[in-house]
């Protein structure tokens, strides 16, 4: 495998609209080195993963920044660093040549366009590196509009534009495993986003001496204007850094995506009614998917139909995955009489309109 990068878009789809996973904030790992809650007012910010020495962090020039607990406010240029190299994540990390790092910020302005040598400049929200090195920097970017950018000396990644918000919560996850896939996660609770992949064959390299930095680069000085160049502005909610490739099950935990078709083995011998067609019928028109007959769920409904709950096997086809499938759910928002959200049982109004 060379250096070149073979990129691939992975848009992640099935019948329900989801973001990463929502309980992702109160979840730990194994694998977890570094966690960051920002809950200190002054101070340093406390390392609370609890894993080895604690790499606390210091703010270059605490005057730029707002804290008031549970985030970290960046206003203006400053320069957020370890107090010392970052050096279990380096043991750690290398050791298993991968790395996770998982972020919930919010962005407080557009990347910037070229600077007058005609080079976009990249944001930096995240970075492992020294004074003259970036070993890793995670940043907000300007290619055709705002972006995400992964730089690393194992391959590049850059996000679609318009894939930022401004002033509005983001989950987001990078990770590289040890097989050389660096995959780039984004969500919120509103929409899909793309997942991108690069194959890279390059080692994880952090270096001995490389700080973890937020909001700049390592080599940030206050009294070198070009450099302030590279300072993100917004708040961070939580920083957290594995040393290992976080999988889909992990990141995007209940959200995951299913199969959309499951097989069930054929049963010569069962006897099919009209209540199996029905039910069958039923289940369709709801999940927007047609099921096997020979599907468990298919028997349970027709034996309520029998027994003259129709709702009630109405009720077991909404609680299916596939149920609140984007035509569904945007048509019972509409036509619903009472306040409820998607996730909630359709009223009789509805039940009544799509032909239950």
């Amino acid at each position: 495998m060379t250096k070149s990068l073979a990129l691939t878009v992975l848009l992640l789809t099935c019948t329900t609209s989801y973001g990463l996973d929502p309980e992702g904030m109160g979840k730990k790992h194994q694998s977890l080195q570094a966690l960051y809650l920002f809950n200190e007012t002054s101070g340093d910010i406390i390392d609370s993963s609890g894993v080895g020495s604690p790499l606390n962090l210091e703010v270059t020039e605490p005057a730029a920044v707002l804290r008031e607990g549970e985030y970290l406010n960046i206003k203006q240029d400053t320069l957020i660093r370890s107090k010392g190299p970052a050096t279990k994540i380096a043991n750690a990390c290398n050791a298993s040549n991968a790395m996770s790092v998982e972020l919930w910020i919010e962005n407080n302005r557009t990347a910037l366009p070229p600077d007058n040598f005609g080079d976009p400049i990249p944001l930096t929200i995240f970075g492992l590196g020294t004074a003259s090195k970036n070993t890793y920097r995670f940043s907000q970017f300007y290619d055709s509009g705002d972006l995400y950018r992964l730089d690393t000396g194992f391959g590049d990644l850059m996000s679609d534009a318009g894939i930022v918000d401004i002033g509005k919560l983001q989950h987001i996850y990078i990770t590289k495993s040890s097989q050389g896939i660096v995959k780039l996660y984004v969500g919120d609770s509103t929409r899909v986003l793309p997942r991108k992949t690069i194959n890279a064959d390059q080692k994880l390299n952090i270096g001995a001496s490389d700080l973890l930095t937020l909001g700049n680069t390592a080599g940030f000085n206050p009294n070198t204007p070009v450099l302030e160049r590279f300072s993100w502005k917004g708040r961070i909610h939580l920083v957290a850094v594995y040393c290992d490739a976080l999988s889909d099950d992990f990141i995007l935990g209940s959200l995951l995506p299913k199969t959309s078709y499951e097989a069930f083995k054929p049963n010569p011998n069962k006897v099919i009614t009209e209540n199996h067609i029905k039910a069958a019928l039923i289940y369709k028109r709801l999940t927007g998917v047609k099921t096997p007959i020979d599907n468990p769920i298919i028997d349970q409904m027709a034996q309520l139909i029998t027994s003259g709950d129709v709702k009630g096997a109405a009720h077991l086809a909404t609680e299916e995955p596939g149920f609140y499938n984007i035509t569904v759910r945007d048509f019972a928002s509409r036509m619903s009489t009472r306040d409820e959200t998607v996730n909630a049982g359709l009223n009789d109004m509805v039940a009544t309109i799509i032909g239950v």
